[in-house]
């Protein structure tokens, strides 16, 4: 199980490898069979490791400095926690060091534990079934190949979006997924309704986007990091979120509430909910499986799974009333 564990970061590099081949490899590119049965078996490898790293995350196991261990040890049985609400350790947490900010520097990596697991595994299935709907569905269409490299990309960032240790990291497969739905629901643009449906689409979640960036920064100046962890320095600090939850911001609104409100905006464009919810009747223009990745399994998951990832905390905190 300890496999599974340390290479966990392959998950969404094999995806992402599938549309880096088929797009720089002319050989593969140019034939419909081959770009269609390397995708498929490169997510075959990547369901793999996703539910053997689902099944080593029910088993309590985690990865510290390389070794394997269980939870209990590392948590010597609980994890940290601020009044009823506990905050559970993770399994496996992966960072390098990305950027420098002022003294102290931005570090990127993934963090994963077994809501993260659970997603994986439910991703990786879904997508590699979609695939294997795809090499039919898509077989008579002159660009089967590029169809293949985009919902390749589109999964990978899914997966990333998914593992990602903070919201920076976070926000950029976010923001790739947009650009992939894009891509994906104008795929058919000889159809002017197919291309008019994409820029709708395009649009009208990147106004939920632009909330998400809002509370991200908002959240930034607030913590002062927008890594996942209950350390000092991170979103998830017990102390951190109770300081938040108290102290008031714009509006006479707590800072969490603002930061909250904020983030939700962005899943409510991403899952296509009122007021945002205009761009999905319209995004069925584009092929089948698209629908299927895009607005039925994952897509629209990924809303609910950063609500899951980040309200689960800030939510608690929103404990002032409102001023009127």
């Amino acid at each position: 199980m300890a496999f599974f564990l340390t290479y966990a970061w392959l998950i969404p590099l094999l995806p992402l490898l599938g549309c880096a081949l088929i797009t720089i490899v002319a050989p593969i590119r140019n034939n419909k069979v081959a770009s269609g049965w390397l995708t498929i078996g490169l997510m075959l490898l990547a369901t793999v490791l996703a539910i053997g790293l689902l099944v080593a995350t029910a088993q309590g196991l985690a990865l510290r400095d390389g070794q394997l261990t269980t939870l209990e040890a590392v948590a010597h049985g609980e994890g940290e926690s601020h009044g009823s609400f506990s905050f559970p350790e993770p399994n496996v947490v992966q960072r390098f060091v990305w950027a420098p900010v002022g003294s102290d520097s931005f570090e990127m990596g993934i963090y994963v534990d077994g809501a993260v697991a659970a997603m994986l595994a439910m991703v990786t299935i879904a997508s590699t079934c979609i695939h294997l709907f795809s090499l039919g569905y898509m077989a008579t269409n002159a660009r089967q190949s590029r169809f293949f490299s985009f919902i390749s990309l589109f999964t990978a960032a899914m997966l990333l979006m998914t593992m990602a240790d903070n919201l920076l990291l976070f926000f950029m497969a976010w923001e790739v997924m947009g650009l992939c739905s894009y891509l994906l629901i104008g795929f058919l643009f000889e159809r002017p309704q197919a291309y008019r449906a994409a820029v709708k689409a395009f649009i009208t979640t990147r106004i939920g986007d632009v909330m998400l960036l809002l509370g991200l920064v908002y959240l930034w100046t607030q913590a002062g990091s927008l890594s996942f962890g209950t350390a000092e320095g991170q979103i998830f600090n017990p102390e951190f979120l109770a300081r938040i939850g108290s102290e008031v911001g714009m509006f006479g609104l707590s800072h969490a509430t603002g930061i909250a409100l904020l983030i939700f905006g962005g899943t409510v464009g991403k899952s296509a909910q009122f007021p945002l919810h205009v761009w999905l009747p319209d995004a069925m223009e584009g092929p089948t499986p698209v629908s299927a990745l895009i607005h039925a399994a994952t897509m629209v998951a990924a809303g609910v799974f950063l609500v899951a990832r980040t309200i689960r905390s800030l939510g608690p905190m929103m404990v002032r009333p409102w001023p009127w």
